[in-house]
């Protein structure tokens, strides 16, 4: 009955705000986390305190991540980087996976598309 269950779960606390639903799960001694916004999560003091996001280099370019979770004391894990530099794997993409010609992909990367 698993989804019958989650059909009333998910009305029951739709009807109400999230702050009445924390104060219900605070008075019974549950745990929960409210969906984070990345906005949030770069303005929580425990995300802060953690070191859980930092810039990683790209080229000139930096990307802002989270790290390593769970950051383990032993073997703490690192991302050394993003991905590979942007747009270097457009061909690959455009013209390989997506079987676009090489004057269209010229065309768009012109015009400023990509």
């Amino acid at each position: 009955h698993a989804e019958e269950l989650d059909t009333e779960i998910s009305a029951a606390i739709g009807a109400r705000s999230l702050a009445a639903n924390l104060e219900i799960i605070e008075s019974n001694k549950l745990t929960a986390q409210r969906i984070q916004t990345i906005a949030d999560i770069e303005a929580d003091p425990h995300w802060k305190y953690l070191g859980l996001t930092r810039d990683v280099g790209q080229g000139a370019h930096a990307v802002r991540m989270h790290t390593v979770i769970p950051h383990l004391s032993a073997t703490p894990g690192e991302i050394r980087w993003p991905g590979g530099e942007l747009g270097q794997h457009n061909e690959e993409i455009y013209c390989g996976e997506l079987q676009m010609s090489r004057s269209d992909l010229d065309r768009l990367r012109a015009s400023g598309v990509i």
